[in-house]
């Protein structure tokens, strides 16, 4: 169960108003506006407040750690692609899947030679029921992996 039983009502908007400025804030912290990450799709969950404390908690260390290494100028892009991905993976794990893409997408742009991204990518994009979009991301995945 995702959803926080007896969560008062508009808590949610409180916690999700603050995690949105953080997160606004920090995307724009330190970087030029070509440097920094395209957050815009990836936003918190709407019903931040009403998941269990666990999952939010870890939803919002994700998000804290993201935000950290944005406001760092020196954060090589495989890091930040890392963040993105975490970020992109919870997302994917608690169903929150535009939000995912979003997440990997970024982690894919920051990190073109890493397959991890374009993997994952590729597997929300498939439960999406976004067959040709699920393809081109596997098939993108399958010419970066490396062969044993």
């Amino acid at each position: 169960m995702r959803r926080a039983e007896g969560a008062p009502r508009g808590f949610h908007h409180g916690l999700l108003g603050i995690a949105l400025s953080a997160w606004l804030l920090a995307s724009g912290a330190g970087r030029t506006q070509e440097q920094a990450p395209a957050l815009g799709e990836i936003a918190a969950p709407a019903d931040l407040g009403l998941l269990d404390p666990p999952v939010r908690d870890q939803f919002l260390e994700l998000q804290s750690t993201l935000a950290r290494l944005l406001f760092q100028d020196s954060t090589e892009p495989g890091i930040l692609a890392d963040g993105f991905g975490a970020l992109a993976g919870w997302f994917f794990a608690y169903e929150y899947l535009e939000q995912a893409v979003a997440g990997y997408h970024e982690a894919a742009q920051l990190a073109p030679d890493d397959y991890r991204w374009r993997y994952y990518l590729g597997q929300v994009e498939r439960r999406l029921g976004r067959t040709e979009e699920a393809i081109a991301s596997l098939r993108h995945c399958d010419r970066l992996r490396p062969r044993q």
